[in-house]
């Protein structure tokens, strides 16, 4: 199972990696962690491999979240992946309705739990392990 991850942030993307590839819950699921330094760089990686979960930090440069989702919708094979958008704005109410009613994402808030996490992507991805 690929997931693809883009973050801006160098530790949060090694958090995000460690999580992947150390937690318990995840070790035994055999994920393989694509990892983009911002929205540009994720396109690229989900237009070589389409990944069957997309991980996103909305506010990045280049290409920012929105940016990074609207164009995985419009990817012929980017319909159906899941993306879970990560962000602190959950201040901004508005931005998480546009995020979910157009491009029908889940919302991780920032900075998060490993816990949360791990059960934002179980459900996400309908996982029982």
């Amino acid at each position: 199972m690929k997931i693809l991850i883009a973050e801006d942030d160098r530790m949060t993307r090694r958090i995000l990696q460690y999580t992947f590839d150390e937690h318990e819950a995840f070790v035994h699921m055999g994920f393989e962690v694509i990892m983009a330094n911002d929205g540009a760089q994720a396109l690229e990686l989900f237009g070589e491999a389409t990944p069957d979960l997309v991980i996103s930090d909305l506010f990045m440069p280049r290409v920012d979240g929105f940016a990074l989702c609207q164009s995985i919708r419009e990817h012929p094979n980017g319909m159906d992946v899941p993306i879970i958008v990560m962000s602190a704005i959950w201040k901004q109410p508005q931005l998480l309705d546009r995020l979910k009613n157009s491009f029908g994402v889940e919302f991780l808030e920032k900075p998060f739990q490993v816990e949360t996490l791990i059960a934002l992507v179980k459900s996400t991805l309908r996982l029982t392990a």
